[in-house]
């Protein structure tokens, strides 16, 4: 034999599921083939008169793996975890268990879709058979919602959410009659006192912010905090979209 090639084609789907708010679990199942090519002399003869013989095949391979997760603070990820590979050869399957353990980095989600006007056709009774007038009336969305992520167990936002805060500071300068509502929230942890505790000290972190940095009233904010049993408007049921502090401009 004098090389070996190895290319595997696996197409995987995963799933994950939160435990507590740092641990939890994940799995993955995959299937594909493995392409392969091999330059060997049949025998001693072939390697003699140098007939080289180059063989190709495709092996069918399936698998699963199953993870424990351990999430860090900037969004680091601890896993371990094992499974079993299988290649189907022609000889019988050929099992490959395995074991993994490493560290994994997922980058935050950093920016929501504002809410869209919505547009609305009112069909009105025509007055006659033969005429319909259609009228096009376009609603205007009355309120504003943004929203500020923190790190796991903390009150101190991520600082590339700072940029979120001036420009609500600036439409509440634009506009005096404009109000701000904050709405605390957090992910599933400890009792509900703490959860509470947690997401009603990252609302007010906001608002200090908003207060010092920016000189906005007091008088113009509200404030609310949720546990874990409310989801945010925004969330888009990760938890890292939990450990929020969503903006309304109302």
């Amino acid at each position: 034999m004098l090389d070996i090639r190895l290319i595997p084609v696996v197409f995987r789907a995963a799933y994950t599921q939160p435990i507590t708010e740092r641990l939890g679990f994940a799995a993955d199942f995959g299937a594909g083939f493995v392409f392969s090519r091999v330059l060997h002399y049949e025998n001693a003869i072939a390697m003699l008169t140098g007939n080289l013989s180059d063989s190709r095949e495709r092996t069918p391979i399936a698998g699963g793996r199953l993870f424990a997760v351990y999430t860090l603070p900037l969004n680091l990820r601890l896993f371990a975890g094992g499974g079993l590979d299988v290649l189907f050869e022609d000889d019988g399957p050929i099992p490959m268990p395995l074991v993994e353990a490493g560290l994994s980095f997922t980058p935050f989600r950093t920016s929501r879709l504002s809410p869209r006007p919505r547009v609305r056709a009112a069909l009105q009774p025509p007055p006659e058979p033969v005429l319909v007038e259609i009228e096009i009336i376009e609603i205007v969305v009355a309120r504003e919602l943004t929203a500020v992520f923190f790190p796991p167990d903390s009150d101190v936002m991520f600082e590339q959410y700072r940029d979120v805060l001036q420009q609500a500071a600036l439409r509440l300068k634009e506009n005096p009659t404009l109000r701000l509502r904050l709405r605390g929230y957090t992910a599933p942890f400890s009792t509900p006192g703490a959860q509470a505790n947690l997401s009603a000290a990252r609302a007010q972190s906001v608002m200090r912010y908003l207060v010092d940095e920016h000189g906005i009233s007091t008088d113009r904010i509200t404030l609310e905090s949720f546990g874990s049993d409310r989801a945010p408007e925004g969330s888009d049921g990760t938890m890292e979209s939990l450990r929020s502090v969503e903006l309304i401009i109302e």
